[in-house]
């Protein structure tokens, strides 16, 4: 069942000679001699302890250790950065305390807080800096922060790195199965420190054994949109560009200093958070809870033993004196083996991570999912006055009818006279303007939307012709470029620390809003406000901090009811400030990524797993953060394709992902073009399922190719009972048709399956796409399911079979098979049904378990309601199961029917 998420107990203050109440004194004095050990700290329910020494400090529980040295910093110095030093904080002379702090939005908890005054930071440099390390233990949850005071009277000082917690991880407990076998296939080296106090290995990482697939794996979040998100197995490498001329500029995310990736070139980074996964022991989730005072996030070294991660972020601020720097909170929580492997949704840590992320940035509470409509895919940048009425034409028509109840109206790309003057519509285009395109969009009963990427310009605007003086420009005094897209653009960036800029942005924002209407903003290519490398009107403002400023004022100028959406945006800075965000790479048609049909450059775009448009990269990273989904905001998974480009069965997969992410829900066709079989796929999807799924299968080999949620019917229909929908997947690069199977009982790790349900010895199966029944039972062990075609899938209704009792099976009217039902009344031998469906549906059909219905001499069931006459015979399927043609339902109909046998 779904886990509900608790406030984790608050722990309690222990004085210096307090056992650890969550293991034994000796196994604590294997990494940390009891004679050093200065201040603890226990939560309530003797599960966690955390304790601090001049070494550094320590978190023990949930079966693992965590050994964390002290922080590091990294900065260059002198004329354009040439000297560069590392400072290692120390705890060896150091003050620590217990006291009570205040975690903004996360409540008062104790900690242990360590500070101190380092006398300079280099040779030759008169810097000074004061310190103070926060250790906040959260119930089980271990929070940190930094700050830095500095003090230097001078110029061409940088902090460019603080390293907030490296971490060793090693295991709590003797288990025989998970820890023998981990211990002798990997045994342990000693360790030490070099370089600023990190804890390395003094041997080339070459030299040693690097983690593999058995060993651990790492979920790794991309900086923005677009970048690779997903599941590296091992000391798998990191997926970058294959293009990286035209597209790094989409991956300038959190760095790690030099002096780290030169020890180890394998590292992998995941920006803001990570999951970590030792096999056989469990993990642990660490991140930040946001990105306003730099770019940060975990990295994962390529050695197998130690177990080495390390949070890391970016300061990127000139030193000034009096110039205070303080890190984000970052969060850190162990989990055990049995908590959370293979799943990272349902109640696990990286969920828990995710609410306190949530409740640190004062999400507020996710609007309804939009549903509509976007010029992008079917005309590109062709977009003109007359083309938009028309298509807003026949979809207002679509609307009236019923049949398809879209909301939204969304103009993409090629509006405007120029990227950058976003006031400037393009005259030959629309020679009015927009104005009129959003009255007629709200004439027909939807919101108008509109594209724009306001950090965005050419080179050839008006904008940049008439304020040079407000691009963002590198080092050298040169516009910085911000990547290559299409059409065919180089984009550069508006520099957002500059208030002239923002004043400027407050009105094209307040403008389209108010003035033209539009209460939609899909606001793209957001990385360019954060680009590294950048010469900032404000020297002392982080990367993040200049987006954050962007955001501020966009909602400022826009107000709160409307609706924004941030695509091509780094994550972290956007929690809080965005409605929905683009989770993914731009879909397509093909699987793979493809360019100019060129020979020699078409593995050039094939390869490429991270911003290259293609169905792949689109899934891999919705089901990567498909648990974000209703906790920061809208998940946009990109929008739904349907012409008959590609096969019908690879639609129907791409629709599942979208259905299953319970996100936005916006398709992209010409009405006219996409014919009725493969509209029907996007009418089954409306309105969007009420929560994301609980569980993905995040460990498989490559894409996750089971993701499952739990459904509870509608208020009318509680005796219904809840069910599972769960998607099935092949997902090949090849041609290869697959036979897969689930456990019945479906058994996530998590475990949301009901407990009676562990007893149920047969079980109803029903697969949406196709409308086929199967009964399984549980004593002939895995339902199979054969035959799933290449790129394609099964999505399956799944429910116990209650003897005696009659039962919804399954539809074909809403992929859920089962929220379109709105009253169900059980009487002997007959059973009453209302619709509640947000559409005009022509014949619907129900699957019904209907007990003692079937057998020698007995008529079909007998449908009784309004139009019901006509209907063709219910059709038996299985012994006592029944497909029954209803008449035509309308939206919000409260036709009673009744089945009879």
């Amino acid at each position: 069942r779904q886990h509900r998420h608790h406030s984790p107990p608050a722990p309690r203050l222990a004085g210096p000679s307090r056992a650890p109440s969550a293991m034994p004194r000796a196994r604590v004095a294997a990494l940390m001699d009891a004679q050093d050990i200065r201040q603890e700290l226990v939560s309530s329910d003797g599960a966690v302890t955390l304790a601090v020494d001049d070494e550094g400090w320590q978190m023990a529980g949930s079966g693992l250790i965590v050994r964390g040295s002290p922080p590091e910093v990294h900065g260059v110095a002198g004329p354009g950065g040439q000297t560069r030093w590392s400072l290692p904080l120390s705890f060896e002379g150091a003050s620590c305390t217990q006291e009570v702090v205040s975690v903004p939005n996360l409540g008062d908890w104790p900690a242990l807080v360590v500070s101190c005054e380092t006398p300079a930071i280099a040779d030759g440099w008169p810097v000074r800096m004061g310190w103070r390390f926060w250790l906040v233990l959260r119930g089980r949850e271990l929070l940190l922060q930094l700050k830095l005071d500095l003090k230097y009277c001078g110029t061409g000082f940088r902090l460019e790195h603080v390293v907030l917690a490296p971490m060793l991880i090693d295991v709590g407990s003797k288990s025989e199965n998970s820890i023998g076998t981990l211990a002798t296939r990997v045994p342990r080296r000693k360790t030490g420190r070099c370089h600023g106090g990190v804890w390395r290995m003094f041997r080339s990482s070459a030299a040693l054994e690097k983690r593999d697939e058995e060993h651990s794996s790492l979920l790794v979040n991309g900086w923005q949109s677009f970048g690779f998100s997903g599941v590296l197995h091992g000391a798998a490498k990191q997926p970058r560009t294959t293009l990286p001329y035209f597209s790094q500029a989409f991956h300038e995310g959190a760095r790690l200093p030099e002096v780290l990736v030169a020890e180890d070139p394998d590292v992998l980074v995941s920006d803001l958070f990570g999951t970590f996964w030792l096999h056989g022991c469990g993990g642990l989730v660490a991140g930040y809870l946001g990105q306003s005072n730099g770019f940060g996030g975990l990295g994962a070294h390529s050695a197998a033993e130690p177990t080495e991660l390390v949070l890391f972020s970016e300061a990127g601020v000139e030193v000034r004196d009096g110039t205070v720097v303080n890190s984000d909170w970052a969060f850190v929580l162990p989990f055990p083996h049995s908590d959370d492997e293979g799943s990272s949704l349902g109640g696990c840590a990286t969920r828990q991570y995710l609410a306190a992320l949530a409740a640190h940035r004062h999400v507020a509470p996710c609007r309804p999912q939009p549903v509509g409509w976007c010029s992008w895919y079917c005309h590109g940048p062709k977009v003109n006055e007359a083309l938009m009425m028309e298509s807003l034409r026949k979809l207002s028509e679509s609307k009236k009818s019923g049949e398809l109840p879209l909301e939204l109206f969304q103009l993409d790309d090629g509006w405007q006279s120029a990227w950058g003057d976003w006031l400037i519509p393009n005259a030959n285009r629309f020679p009015k303007g927009l104005k009129p395109l959003a009255d007629a969009v709200k004439r027909a009963g939807m919101t108008p939307g509109i594209w724009l990427a306001p950090a965005a310009l050419v080179a050839h605007s008006a904008l940049a012709t008439d304020h040079p003086d407000w691009l963002l420009r590198d080092v050298k005094g040169k516009p910085l470029k911000c990547g290559f897209t299409a059409p065919g653009l180089w984009m550069q960036a508006l520099d957002m620390t500059n208030p002239d800029v923002l004043k400027h942005i407050h009105k094209v924002i307040h403008t389209i809003v108010h003035d033209w209407g539009f209460g939609y903003l899909k606001c793209d290519f957001l990385h360019c406000a954060a680009m590294p490398g950048a010469s900032f009107y404000d020297p002392t403002v982080p990367r993040p901090a200049a987006l954050e400023r962007l955001l501020a004022t966009i909602r400022e100028a826009a107000g709160d009811a409307t609706f924004v959406l941030a695509c091509g945006a780094p994550i972290g800075p956007c929690i809080g400030h965005v409605d929905a965000i683009r989770v993914s790479a731009d879909t397509a048609e093909h699987w793979r990524p493809k360019g100019p049909d060129v020979r020699g450059t078409r593995w050039f775009f094939a390869r490429d797993e991270t911003n290259l448009p293609g169905a792949r990269n689109m899934v891999r990273s919705t089901m990567a953060r498909l648990f974000m989904q209703g906790a920061l905001w809208i998940n946009d998974p990109d929008c739904l394709i349907l012409r008959p480009d590609f096969a019908l069965h690879e639609a129907q997969a791409l629709a599942t992902v979208a259905t299953l992410s319970a996100g936005s829900l916006i398709f992209s066709d010409s009405v006219e073009e996409v014919v009725s079989e493969r509209m029907a796929i996007l009418k089954a999807m409306l309105p969007p399922l009420p929560h994301v799924a609980h569980y993905v299968n995040l460990l498989a080999p490559a894409i996750p190719d089971t993701v499952a949620i739990e459904l509870q019917p509608t208020a009318g229909a509680e005796i219904v009972g809840s069910w599972h929908v769960v998607g099935v997947f092949n997902w090949t690069d090849g041609s290869e048709v697959v036979d897969r199977s689930i456990e019945l009982p479906f058994v996530a790790p998590g475990a949301f399956v009901a407990p009676a349900e562990a007893e149920v010895a047969e079980w109803h199966v029903f697969e949406f796409w196709s409308g086929t029944y199967k009964r399984h039972s549980s004593a002939a062990g895995r339902c199979p399911l054969p035959g799933i075609q290449p790129r394609g899938c099964q999505l399956l209704a799944v429910r116990p079979v209650r003897p005696g009792r009659p039962q919804l099976v399954g539809s074909d009217i809403h992929v859920s098979c089962g929220l379109e039902v709105a009253r169900w009344e059980e009487f002997t031998s007959a059973v009453e049904i209302t619709f509640g469906v947000c559409r005009a549906v022509e014949a619907p059909r129900l699957c019904l378990s209907l007990p003692s219905s079937s057998g020698a001499g007995r008529a079909p069931p007998r449908l009784r309601g309004e139009g019901s006459e006509a209907l063709p015979k219910a059709e038996q399927v299985y012994e006592d199961v029944w497909q029954v043609t209803f008449p035509r339902v309308d939206a919000s109909s409260t036709s009673l029917f009744r089945i009879e046998w």
